[in-house]
């Protein structure tokens, strides 16, 4: 009982420990509060979810891209009013400022970079939806970033938006004839296409097939009417 009883009396002195040094910690690291700061702790943010991503850990990838917006939206007075609606949903609450264009440039590609990871994530998770949301909001900024191109693309393709699909394929070989991802998506495009096309045939078939038969069947019904109300009298039984 004594060394039990010793044992959890260490524990509880390491628990006490942390819990003490937990503020301390907290205390060396404060929330960034000018720009320069919060747009460094952005690109540590990226940083992290690349290091997430590469360790296919998606989903914490996922929270520290995420997390960028709650930094670098509004930070310029030229688009803080633009961005109040996402400012309010990301948590942000930064006061536009005048910034130098080399700030201005870092909070661009940040935002981008944050838009076409986070769709290039979800594309791992297999969240289409959010892809599309992603890309698109990365093409607002760059219509010819190829990877958001095709990213959504391939979201629209697992979607069973053939047509957006084709539209974004034939987009990333125009911009990157040697993207090497690219002839595969093309082959299953061709192949769901050809699925579609049949399965389209089959029902025509179907409808005009059973229209035809119906006319032939009021044809037939026609004729032997025409047989019985013509000149050959119905044979009756005798009497």
């Amino acid at each position: 009982f004594a060394w039990a009883f010793a044992w959890g009396s260490a524990k509880l002195a390491m628990a006490e420990m942390v819990a003490e040094a937990a503020p301390a910690a907290r205390a060396k690291t404060p929330m960034p509060q000018t720009p320069e700061e919060k747009i460094a702790h952005a690109e540590g943010l990226k940083a992290a979810g690349n290091e997430f991503f590469k360790g296919g850990e998606w989903s914490k990838a996922c929270q520290q891209y995420t997390r960028i917006f709650a930094f670098v939206n509004g930070l310029d007075t030229d688009d803080l009013m633009a961005e109040m609606p996402h400012i309010a949903a990301m948590g942000g609450g930064a006061q536009g400022q005048e910034l130098s264009d080399q700030m201005k440039d870092r909070v661009w590609e940040l935002k981008l970079s944050a838009n076409a990871n986070l769709a290039m994530a979800f594309l791992k998770r297999e969240k289409y939806a959010k892809v599309l949301m992603f890309a698109t909001r990365a093409l607002d900024m760059d219509p010819n970033h190829v990877k958001s191109i095709f990213r959504r693309a391939q979201a629209q393709l697992r979607l069973g938006d053939l047509d957006g699909a084709k539209a974004g394929f034939d987009r990333v070989a125009e911009l990157d004839p040697e993207n090497k991802a690219l002839p595969k998506e093309r082959r299953r495009l061709r192949e769901m296409l050809k699925r579609h096309n049949e399965k389209e045939k089959r029902k025509y078939q179907r409808i005009f097939g059973g229209a035809k038969s119906e006319a032939n069947g009021d044809a037939e019904g026609e004729t032997n009417d025409e047989a019985n109300d013509g000149g050959v009298p119905e044979t009756k039984s005798p009497s």
